[in-house]
């Protein structure tokens, strides 16, 4: 259950940046924020991986709970994405690319636009790195329980 919580806070963070603050993003370029995005995301997987794999009794099931962490907490990231631009489409399309898209779209309303050019985008991609990281901090997990046994 602890990692299930773990696993949300990249879910919060996207609505605090999004939704609520409104804050830019780094316009195709690379940045600090941006890599401690990353950093922290990966932390968070490989922890909600760790957390999961405590209650498990071989390293196989350590791997499927680590992965099963990752991707749980990218699959509520992208229901809360998915809520928030259906909800609240206005407030969620201040980002310059979407509103240059939206234009270009012929669509008469943001909403309209949302809901027929609205893609996976990144979401599988990301996905799969929360698995891995999920999986790195599973076998973590079962490595250290195994250690703590041994002694």
């Amino acid at each position: 259950m602890l990692s299930f919580g773990v696993g949300l806070l990249p879910a919060l963070a996207f609505t605090l940046h999004d939704l609520v603050f409104q804050l830019p993003d780094n316009q195709h370029e690379a940045s600090l924020g941006f890599f401690a995005s990353i950093v922290a995301l990966l932390l968070v997987w490989g922890i909600g991986g760790y957390l999961a794999a405590r209650g498990t009794g071989t390293i196989f099931s350590a791997v499927r709970a680590g992965a099963m962490a990752g991707a749980t907490s990218v699959f509520i990231l992208w229901l809360t994405f998915f809520t928030l631009n259906r909800l609240f489409p206005d407030r969620m399309s201040y980002e310059p690319d979407r509103i240059r898209a939206f234009k270009a779209s012929g669509y008469s309303t943001m909403r309209e636009y949302l809901n027929h050019e609205v893609s996976l985008g990144p979401f599988p991609l990301l996905m799969g790195v929360a698995a891995l990281a999920g999986v790195a901090g599973g076998v973590m997990g079962k490595h250290q329980a195994t250690r703590r046994f041994a002694r």
